[in-house]
Formats: structure tokens, sequence, C-alpha cells
């Protein structure tokens, strides 16, 4: 299950801070490690200290696994106040959404900033719908600083509803000011030691996202619809069900005419509205990514509750003579509902690991190898990526302090990972040869002839920055080869969700192989040579 995980999340975000902390090889961050490119906090890494073991691949898990608990505690914390604000019956749809949803199984155990600061939504949710106010603002604070400084936007709600609702303008205040220099004042310091000046990360990363002349645009952008067809992919009838929330919930209103609820509780439109900010402030900027909705993933879960639990209350209406509770009649359909989805969840889930899980099985075949194999500890081993250098899933993966990752040419033109320096001070040293443009690096790049190995994807197509490398039996020896969908070549649906049978018969399969020199030959404990 924790391999299967890891594989679906893409692993393109290379651990670099933990990486370099924990001393295991080389780190390579892809973008400027001066301390004023420094966007993420190291105070964040000390959630993550128990579970630092020397075993490399061992610690990589582990940490996943940690990520996976603060998911689930999260969740936890926030259930009951789930079922305060909205009801019973809200809170086990929730729950029963949250269990098999696709979108939740990627985003509870990615080692990202936007996945803490959906843990942190989380827990500012519950305690808001808690009315523990003072909660609400602190874990709000704790996910700005120390997560995403974006998430801050889904406190405007919670800031909303205390200041100008409950007229407590100088309790939200006074909290604010706590929860700054609580969290703020020792992640500056913390992280102004660690770099060797005075940092503040939150800073950083907005300066450059909105006040440089390129931000985040050069690496892409897409139109709004982007978040329309991830959100599906991830979420399915969930997705949509979310969306319609607040406008079915006002058709149920009229129709049904519900109770007017008491100035206790939260109004919907209140309630649910951080998801709808989240989506109005992420699909209006170019460049999109799937990681920006992590924090409002759980959201979707609960406004499509929301959604079904208004359906009932109009099937009730429909179905029945007698004044009986809408819930008689109708948990056949919440539970066809939950079934259905979490049907489509599992098949996204098992599709996206049969499609994907290659890049992951052989780094894992190298590690055996490894093991099983006399290669040489005392000289540097060479592992070269080409067009697949973003698939990388981590330094975490070398077998040895002594194995290198290395970079051959591909028809990728943009800023290649370079590692840090490995003095002792390397996080303080400002790094030459890198840029915040995305601007290629011809100096990443080594000979392919000082490769010991190559993991590459056999495609058919070849140019000459990008040849079939496996085709060249004379200079290159296959080792393992592991099937990775060819998306292009595959039924649109059928790549999506897994159908047992259809989608085999439907999508196309190439091999992603691991390579070895013909010229590096080292002596192997079994037959001599590898």
């Amino acid at each position: 299950m924790t391999v299967m995980k890891h594989t679906i999340i893409g692993n393109q975000h290379i651990i670099c801070c933990l990486e370099k902390d924990s001393r295991h090889g080389n780190m390579l961050p892809s973008m400027p490690s001066a301390p004023t490119h420094t966007f993420s906090s190291m105070q964040y890494l000390g959630g993550y200290i128990p579970v630092c073991y020397n075993q490399t691949v061992c610690l990589y898990s582990s940490l996943y696994d940690a990520c996976w608990l603060w998911a689930a505690q999260a969740v936890n914390s926030t259930s009951t106040g789930i079922c305060k604000e909205f009801g019973a019956n809200v809170g086990r749809l929730t729950l029963g959404i949250l269990v098999f949803s696709a979108g939740m199984f990627i985003s509870s155990t990615a080692y990202l900033p936007s996945s803490f600061a959906m843990y942190m939504t989380l827990m500012s949710m519950g305690a808001w719908y808690h009315q523990s106010y003072e909660l609400a603002i602190f874990t709000t604070a704790v996910s700005t600083f120390l997560g995403w400084p974006f998430a801050g936007a889904l406190g405007i709600p919670i800031a909303y509803d205390i200041v100008y609702r409950k007229r407590q303008a100088t309790m939200f205040i006074k909290w604010c000011f706590i929860s700054t220099v609580t969290v703020l004042v020792p992640m500056v310091q913390i992280d102004s030691q660690y770099f060797g000046c005075l940092v503040i990360a939150p800073v950083n990363i907005v300066m450059y996202n909105i006040f440089t002349s390129h931000g985040p645009d050069l690496y892409g952008t897409e139109p709004w619809t982007f978040y329309i067809f991830n959100g599906f992919l991830n979420f399915n009838i969930i997705f949509l069900a979310a969306l319609a929330s607040l406008p079915v919930y006002g058709i149920v209103q009229y129709v049904v005419q519900l109770p007017k609820k008491s100035n206790v509780y939260l109004p919907l439109w209140l309630s649910l509205s951080p998801m709808y900010l989240w989506l109005a402030i992420f699909m209006l900027q170019p460049h999109k990514e799937e990681r920006f909705l992590f924090p409002v993933y759980p959201l979707f879960c609960l406004a499509g509750a929301v959604t079904v639990d208004c359906c009932q209350k109009l099937l009730s209406l429909l179905l029945t003579v007698k004044r009986q509770h809408y819930l008689n009649h109708t948990n056949w359909f919440a539970l066809a509902f939950v079934i259905s989805t979490s049907i489509l969840g599992v098949s996204r889930i098992i599709g996206q690991y049969r499609a994907y899980h290659a890049p992951l099985e052989i780094f894992m075949e190298l590690n055996r190898l490894a093991v099983e194999e006399s290669f040489p500890s005392d000289r540097p081993i060479n592992i070269c990526l080409g067009k697949e250098w973003h698939r990388f899933p981590s330094s975490f993966f070398l077998p040895g302090l002594n194995w290198n990752l290395q970079f051959v040419q591909s028809e990728f033109r943009g800023q290649l990972p370079k590692p840090f320096s490995p003095e002792a001070n390397g996080t303080s040293i400002i790094p030459d040869k890198m840029n915040d443009a995305n601007i290629e690096e011809k100096s990443r790049y080594v000979l392919l002839s000082t490769c010991h190995f190559l993991i590459d994807l056999d495609r058919e197509e070849e140019t000459a920055r990008e040849p079939r490398y496996s085709k060249h039996a004379s200079e290159w020896t296959i080792l393992h080869t592991v099937p990775f969908m060819d998306a292009a070549r595959s039924h649109r649906l059928l790549r999506a969700f897994y159908v047992p049978f259809l989608t085999e018969q439907h999508c196309t399969y190439i091999n992603y192989t691991l390579m070895q020199s013909t010229k590096w030959k080292p002596k192997s404990r079994y037959s001599g040579h590898l």
C-alpha cells in the first residue's frame, strides 16, 4: 500500500532539505538554493525527525507513512466538527467519501507544503465548526507560515465570521499576534541560522510568484478547465456534486422549506466558501498544478456530502406521504452514491499504480543489484537520466554514498537540478550556475561515456538528443524492464480509470528500462560478471 501511494504521487518533488539534513548522499534542488530562494522552512522538518532511520529507502517509506498519520489525525479531529455543524448524516457521508477517494489517497501522503496545508486546513475547519476560534486562528497561521503562504486565503471566511458576525475583533487580533510570535519568530530564527542570513520563507515565495517579471508561468500555463478535468479524475462524481452544493442547497431550502438554522451555526454559504474561494483564486492563475488544490481536497468531500444530503431530502419529499424523517426512505441513495464513487476512486488508484509504478520498481531493482553484486564502494558509480530526469523518486533511492545521479542531454531545454555543496555549511553557500528563469544550464550534463547505468523510457520516437539506447546493444546491456503506460497511444477513459481486461486491451505500454554500460563489468560474487 505504501509503495502504491509513493508511486501515484509522482515523486517529482525531490526532498532536498530532508535529504541534506539526513546526510544520505547528494541532494538536488532545481531552484536556486540561495537564501533569497528559500521557499520552505527548515522548522517544518522537525515533525518528521522521529521517522529518520539510517536505511535510506526505509526512511523514505517512513516519511510518507508519517504524512499519512498526519492526515488521519487531521480527519479525526475534523469529523466531530462536521457532525456538529452539518449533522450526523453529512459527517458519515464525508467520512465514507474520504476513505476511498483517489484525490485524498494521493494528497494525504505527499511530502509537499500543499499537503501540510491540507492537514492544517482540516484542523482549522474542524476548530471553526466547533467554534474554537483561537485554535482555528492558530492552525491557519501554522498552515500559512510553516506550510504554504497562499493557504492563508482559506482563513478569510474564518476571519469574516469572527470579526463581523461574532464581533470579536479584539480576540482575533490578539490571537493573530500570538500565532505570529509563536510560529513565525522561531521559524525565522531557525531558517536564518541554517542559511547564514535573514530568511523569511513565506515572503520569498510570495515575492517570487507575484512580484517577479516571469513568476511561475515560465513552467507552463493551462486553461481554467484544467482544474475541472483534474477534479473529476481525482474525485469523479464527488467533484461535480461539490461544485453544485450551494445551488442544490438553495433549491432544497426553497422546495422543502427547511427550518431556519440557529445563529449559533454558520450559514451554509459561509461554511463552504473556502472551497469556492480557493477554486476562484487558482482558476484565474495561468500556471496550474494538481497539487495547488490539495488544501481543499477534503472540502470537496464535505461539499459533495452536503449535496447528497440535500438530494436525500428532495427524494424524501417525492417518495413519502407521511411526515417521517428523510433518512428513513433515502439511505439507499446515499449508500449507492458512496459505493459508486468508491469504485471509481479505487479504479483510479489501481490504474495509476499499474500505469506509472515503473520508476520506483526500477530503482528498487537497482538497490537489489547493489546488494547482491560486488560493485566497488571506493569509486563513484554514475546513474544517468535523460528525458526521464523528472521521474527520479529521491536521492534516498541511491544505493550508496558513492552512487551519483547524473544527467545526459535530452530534448528538455530547461534548468536541471544541481546538488547542494558537500560542505557542512552547504545550505548557506550561494551556488553558481543557477537561475530563477528556468534557463538551460549546460554544466549539468555529463558525457554518456561516463555513465555506468542508464535509465530510460524506450519510446519509438528518436531524436539526436534522445536515441533509443536499448537498441544500441554494443553499448548498453538491458538489466531490467517494467511496463509503463504510453498515455498518448492509450484510450483516454481507460487510461484514467482501470477496468479489468478492457484497460489491457485498449492501452499501450512501453518499457521503462534499466541498462548497464557494456564497457563497465565489475566482478560479481555469483557469476563473475553482471
